[in-house]
Protein backbone atom coordinates (compact mmCIF):
# COMPACT_ATOMS: atom_id res chain seq x y z
CA UNK A 1 0.00 0.00 0.00
CA UNK A 2 1.22 3.20 -0.88
CA UNK A 3 2.20 4.95 2.68
CA UNK A 4 -0.27 8.13 2.43
CA UNK A 5 -2.87 5.43 2.66
CA UNK A 6 -5.60 6.35 5.03
CA UNK A 7 -7.13 4.65 7.43
CA UNK A 8 -10.27 3.20 5.56
CA UNK A 9 -8.29 1.83 3.05
CA UNK A 10 -5.90 0.12 5.64
CA UNK A 11 -9.13 -0.95 7.54
CA UNK A 12 -10.83 -2.65 4.52
CA UNK A 13 -7.71 -4.68 3.28
CA UNK A 14 -7.11 -6.12 6.35
CA UNK A 15 -11.00 -6.79 6.77
CA UNK A 16 -10.16 -8.83 3.90
CA UNK A 17 -7.63 -10.70 5.05
CA UNK A 18 -9.31 -11.57 8.93
CA UNK A 19 -11.31 -14.40 8.84
CA UNK A 20 -14.31 -13.57 11.36
CA UNK A 21 -14.17 -10.47 13.34
CA UNK A 22 -13.71 -6.99 12.32
CA UNK A 23 -11.00 -4.22 12.34
CA UNK A 24 -10.85 -0.95 13.39
CA UNK A 25 -7.59 1.10 12.42
CA UNK A 26 -6.51 4.31 13.58
CA UNK A 27 -4.09 6.28 11.68
CA UNK A 28 -2.14 9.44 13.89
CA UNK A 29 1.02 10.61 11.81
CA UNK A 30 2.96 8.36 10.72
CA UNK A 31 1.64 5.80 13.68
CA UNK A 32 -1.41 3.30 12.70
CA UNK A 33 -3.43 1.76 15.75
CA UNK A 34 -5.26 -1.64 14.97
CA UNK A 35 -7.49 -3.49 17.20
CA UNK A 36 -8.95 -7.00 16.47
CA UNK A 37 -12.58 -7.10 17.52
CA UNK A 38 -14.47 -10.74 17.57
CA UNK A 39 -14.04 -14.38 18.64
CA UNK A 40 -10.50 -13.93 16.75
CA UNK A 41 -8.35 -15.03 19.62
CA UNK A 42 -4.80 -13.67 19.95
CA UNK A 43 -3.89 -12.11 16.54
CA UNK A 44 0.08 -13.01 14.78
CA UNK A 45 1.69 -9.66 15.07
CA UNK A 46 1.29 -7.85 11.21
CA UNK A 47 4.75 -7.55 9.45
CA UNK A 48 5.50 -4.64 7.72
CA UNK A 49 8.02 -4.24 4.66
CA UNK A 50 9.66 -1.03 2.75
CA UNK A 51 8.70 -1.73 -1.18
CA UNK A 52 9.87 0.14 -3.98
CA UNK A 53 7.27 -0.51 -6.40
CA UNK A 54 3.16 -2.53 -5.69
CA UNK A 55 5.40 -5.73 -6.65
CA UNK A 56 5.68 -7.96 -4.07
CA UNK A 57 9.15 -9.11 -5.23
CA UNK A 58 10.48 -5.21 -4.70
CA UNK A 59 9.52 -5.49 -0.59
CA UNK A 60 12.23 -6.34 1.63
CA UNK A 61 11.12 -6.46 5.28
CA UNK A 62 12.53 -4.07 7.92
CA UNK A 63 11.90 0.00 8.21
CA UNK A 64 8.39 -0.98 9.95
CA UNK A 65 8.39 -1.20 13.54
CA UNK A 66 5.15 -3.91 14.60
CA UNK A 67 4.38 -3.62 18.85
CA UNK A 68 1.81 -5.70 20.26
CA UNK A 69 0.63 -3.79 23.09
CA UNK A 70 -2.11 -6.15 24.25
CA UNK A 71 -2.21 -10.17 23.14
CA UNK A 72 -6.23 -10.98 22.10
CA UNK A 73 -7.72 -13.39 23.61
CA UNK A 74 -10.13 -15.91 22.63
CA UNK A 75 -13.70 -16.18 24.83
CA UNK A 76 -13.60 -19.30 27.03
CA UNK A 77 -16.28 -20.82 29.18
CA UNK A 78 -20.16 -20.99 29.14
CA UNK A 79 -23.14 -18.73 30.52
CA UNK A 80 -26.59 -20.08 30.89
CA UNK A 81 -30.07 -18.75 29.98
CA UNK A 82 -33.07 -19.46 31.96
CA UNK A 83 -36.77 -18.79 30.10
CA UNK A 84 -38.39 -15.88 30.72
CA UNK A 85 -41.63 -17.25 30.93
CA UNK A 86 -41.00 -18.14 34.99
CA UNK A 87 -40.11 -21.56 34.35
CA UNK A 88 -37.04 -23.19 35.72
CA UNK A 89 -35.77 -24.41 32.22
CA UNK A 90 -31.96 -23.65 31.72
CA UNK A 91 -29.54 -24.02 28.38
CA UNK A 92 -26.07 -23.86 28.49
CA UNK A 93 -24.23 -21.94 25.63
CA UNK A 94 -20.01 -22.05 24.72
CA UNK A 95 -18.95 -18.59 24.86
CA UNK A 96 -18.12 -19.27 21.40
CA UNK A 97 -21.20 -20.56 19.86
CA UNK A 98 -21.85 -20.22 16.43
CA UNK A 99 -25.43 -18.52 15.35
CA UNK A 100 -26.71 -22.55 14.69
CA UNK A 101 -25.71 -23.72 18.30
CA UNK A 102 -27.68 -20.85 19.95
CA UNK A 103 -30.62 -21.42 18.04
CA UNK A 104 -30.37 -24.76 19.33
CA UNK A 105 -29.94 -24.37 22.68
CA UNK A 106 -33.11 -21.35 22.16
CA UNK A 107 -35.31 -24.37 20.64
CA UNK A 108 -34.32 -25.60 23.93
CA UNK A 109 -36.30 -23.78 26.12
CA UNK A 110 -40.54 -24.25 26.57
CA UNK A 111 -40.60 -19.73 25.19
CA UNK A 112 -39.79 -21.10 21.71
CA UNK A 113 -41.87 -22.99 19.20
CA UNK A 114 -39.73 -22.81 16.61
CA UNK A 115 -40.04 -19.70 14.76
CA UNK A 116 -36.66 -18.27 15.82
CA UNK A 117 -33.45 -16.69 13.69
CA UNK A 118 -30.08 -15.70 15.24
CA UNK A 119 -27.80 -14.38 13.80
CA UNK A 120 -24.35 -13.66 14.99
CA UNK A 121 -22.22 -10.84 14.96
CA UNK A 122 -18.58 -9.13 15.58
CA UNK A 123 -18.81 -6.29 17.73
CA UNK A 124 -16.50 -3.69 19.21
CA UNK A 125 -15.59 -5.63 22.25
CA UNK A 126 -16.70 -9.52 21.46
CA UNK A 127 -19.12 -10.67 19.80
CA UNK A 128 -23.13 -10.43 19.93
CA UNK A 129 -26.03 -12.91 18.80
CA UNK A 130 -28.88 -10.56 17.39
CA UNK A 131 -32.00 -13.21 18.24
CA UNK A 132 -35.38 -12.44 16.23
CA UNK A 133 -38.51 -14.10 17.36
CA UNK A 134 -40.31 -14.39 13.93
CA UNK A 135 -44.05 -15.47 15.51
CA UNK A 136 -46.56 -13.30 17.18
CA UNK A 137 -46.20 -13.79 20.88
CA UNK A 138 -46.73 -10.02 22.00
CA UNK A 139 -43.71 -8.47 24.04
CA UNK A 140 -41.58 -11.42 25.68
CA UNK A 141 -39.70 -11.33 28.90
CA UNK A 142 -36.12 -11.01 28.54
CA UNK A 143 -34.19 -14.32 29.91
CA UNK A 144 -31.89 -14.55 32.74
CA UNK A 145 -28.56 -14.95 32.08
CA UNK A 146 -25.46 -16.35 34.34
CA UNK A 147 -21.95 -15.76 32.82
CA UNK A 148 -19.83 -16.64 35.86
CA UNK A 149 -18.99 -19.31 34.00
CA UNK A 150 -17.58 -16.66 31.10
CA UNK A 151 -13.33 -17.04 31.58
CA UNK A 152 -11.82 -13.08 31.78
CA UNK A 153 -13.58 -10.54 31.20
CA UNK A 154 -16.30 -12.04 29.25
CA UNK A 155 -20.01 -10.84 30.16
CA UNK A 156 -23.49 -11.79 28.62
CA UNK A 157 -25.75 -8.58 28.26
CA UNK A 158 -29.09 -8.96 27.35
CA UNK A 159 -30.93 -6.05 25.99
CA UNK A 160 -34.39 -5.69 23.63
CA UNK A 161 -33.88 -4.19 20.04
CA UNK A 162 -37.64 -4.22 19.45
CA UNK A 163 -41.05 -4.91 20.98
CA UNK A 164 -43.05 -8.03 19.86
CA UNK A 165 -46.28 -7.77 18.51
CA UNK A 166 -49.52 -9.63 18.84
CA UNK A 167 -51.05 -10.96 15.91
CA UNK A 168 -52.92 -8.66 13.57
CA UNK A 169 -56.89 -9.14 14.44
CA UNK A 170 -59.75 -7.57 12.60
CA UNK A 171 -61.71 -7.89 9.53
CA UNK A 172 -60.82 -6.91 6.18
CA UNK A 173 -62.72 -6.41 2.35
CA UNK A 174 -61.85 -6.12 -1.18
CA UNK A 175 -63.17 -3.43 -3.51
CA UNK A 176 -63.00 -3.70 -7.25
CA UNK A 177 -65.32 -2.59 -9.20
CA UNK A 178 -67.60 -0.66 -7.49
CA UNK A 179 -68.64 -3.99 -5.42
CA UNK A 180 -67.05 -4.84 -2.17
CA UNK A 181 -67.10 -8.39 -0.42
CA UNK A 182 -68.24 -8.50 2.88
CA UNK A 183 -65.81 -8.10 6.09
CA UNK A 184 -63.40 -11.24 5.78
CA UNK A 185 -61.28 -12.15 8.95
CA UNK A 186 -57.89 -11.18 8.84
CA UNK A 187 -56.66 -14.89 8.83
CA UNK A 188 -59.00 -15.41 5.86
CA UNK A 189 -58.07 -18.50 3.62
CA UNK A 190 -57.87 -18.37 -0.35
CA UNK A 191 -60.71 -20.25 -0.38
CA UNK A 192 -62.46 -17.80 1.95
CA UNK A 193 -61.42 -14.89 -0.67
CA UNK A 194 -62.49 -16.72 -3.50
CA UNK A 195 -65.88 -17.57 -2.03
CA UNK A 196 -66.91 -14.22 -1.12
CA UNK A 197 -65.89 -12.76 -4.51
Amino acid sequence: MPTDVDQYVMAAELNALLQGGFVRVIKAGSAWSVEFFGDVGDVTPLQGAVCSSPAPADCSPGGVTVAETRAGQSPTGSFTITDAGGGAEVVTVSAVASAEEMRAALLDLPVSDGGVEVTKLSVEGGSAWRIAYLTYTGRRELPTVDDTGLSGTGVVDVQRLAEGTEPPSGTWQVSLGGKTTPALSVDASAEDVRAAA
